[in-house]
């Protein structure tokens, strides 16, 4: 196989060119064959030029796949210390920029020396520039979890709604009022019986009452015992970044004078949060990459196809549920298909979507309350009057085909 050097940037003093990669003939006119092999399956895409000629995924079952999802699990623990590397940098300049040392996090007596001196920071005043910086980086490293940050479909004990194990990770986490309520609409119409719900929700009642009273009672707990090895232990909470970036914060407060003063302490305050919240890829990039192309753009309105708009557009939704209505048939008791009615449709759209589509953009404000949305279970009813007022019709047990 060959290979060809391509020269980004001449050095300075050299005879080499830039390459032009817009005209390069590897983009504008080459057959390229792009694969990519998955766990579950195979996915095959052919180019000629930048026009596309050919694609699709060919999946698969097969026992051999363990062991790649083990490697999965592998190369997201190297970009987790990849992206904590480079929080480190990021802090290393910050630390730079407002004349405070960079020092080394030491607890050589295992006495959780940054852990007390982030207690410390807290209610008094630490005694030098080098212990703040210490504090700092220590948060920067352990920044706690951003229950938003995640893939669609994923919630944070994991990519299912198991009622144990989402019940044992709100056993030790602290979750906002805000969050519990959106996660206790997550499962209220997913098939747990009366007791799960019940056990989950008093789960999520005590993780509420520890995120009000916030990391520094974590801490304090920690320290009530003299001994180490009689302590509660001090790491593997479950913070939320919200609550870890108001602990940064109040740290920060309480030391204006190492920042130069107050508006020294602000300035500081906005070039944190970013290197506390830095992630390698935009949150959403990976579903933006994954939104195709408009298949009827080009025949319809000429010109270059634009993107579709993500699921979430409201007149996706409408279309899309428009589309389910007319293409699906719902079976009755006595075995027989019947199709949506125009006022099932009119009332499911008008009515229904409207609603939701107007409590999702609600939920949308910052500081807004949160309004909960219906699920279906909220509104059988009304569906199977709709479906047929005569009263006649008994569906066998919601199934559609």
């Amino acid at each position: 196989m060959s290979t060809k050097d391509y020269i980004l940037k001449p050095a300075p003093g050299t005879s080499q060119s830039s390459c032009d990669w817009a005209n390069e003939p590897f983009y504008t006119t080459a057959v390229v064959m792009g694969i990519d092999i998955g766990i579950e399956g195979i996915g095959v895409w052919l180019r000629k030029g930048r026009d596309h000629v050919y694609g699709r995924t060919f999946l698969f079952n097969t026992p051999e796949a363990a062991p790649l999802k083990g490697r999965r699990l592998l190369r997201g623990g190297r970009r987790c210390r990849q992206s904590e590397q480079h929080r480190e940098v990021l802090l290393k300049q910050f630390c730079a920029e407002f004349d405070l040392p960079w020092t080394e996090i030491r607890d050589e007596e295992n006495e959780d020396g940054p852990f007390k001196l982030r207690l410390r920071a807290v209610h008094s005043n630490l005694a030098s520039k080098q212990a703040l910086v210490v504090c700092l980086r220590h948060i920067i490293k352990h920044r706690g979890y951003d229950y938003h940050e995640m893939d669609g479909g994923s919630f944070p004990w994991g990519d299912e709604l198991k009622a144990d194990v989402a019940t044992g990770w709100a056993k030790a986490a602290y979750c906002s009022p805000e969050d519990a309520a959106e996660f206790l609409h997550d499962v209220s119409d997913c098939g747990w019986n009366d007791k799960q719900l019940s056990t989950f929700r008093n789960a999520l009642n005590a993780a509420i009452e520890r995120h009000k009273q916030g990391i520094e009672a974590a801490l304090e707990k920690h320290f009530a015992q003299p001994k180490n090895n009689h302590r509660i232990p001090a790491r593997k909470h479950n913070f939320p970044r919200s609550l870890v970036w108001e602990h940064m914060e109040k740290i920060c407060g309480h030391h204006p004078d190492f920042f130069g003063g107050k508006a020294g302490l602000s300035a500081a305050l906005l070039k944190l949060k970013p290197i506390l919240n830095y992630h390698r890829k935009k949150p959403g990039a990976l579903a933006e990459r994954k939104v195709n192309r408009c298949p009827v753009a080009i025949p319809l309105f000429g010109g270059a196809a634009p993107k579709c708009d993500p699921n979430s557009n409201p007149h996706i939704r409408r279309f899309k549920l428009l589309e389910f209505l007319t293409t699906r048939s719902f079976v009755s008791k006595d075995g027989t298909r019947r199709l949506a009615n125009a006022d099932l449709m009119k009332w499911l759209l008008d009515e229904v979507l409207a609603e939701d589509i107007r409590v999702v953009e609600a939920n949308k404000v910052k500081g807004g309350q949160k309004q909960e949305r219906r699920k279906f279970g909220g509104f059988r009813d009304e569906f199977i009057s709709k479906f047929d007022p005569s009263g006649e019709t008994e569906l066998a047990s919601d199934k559609v085909s």
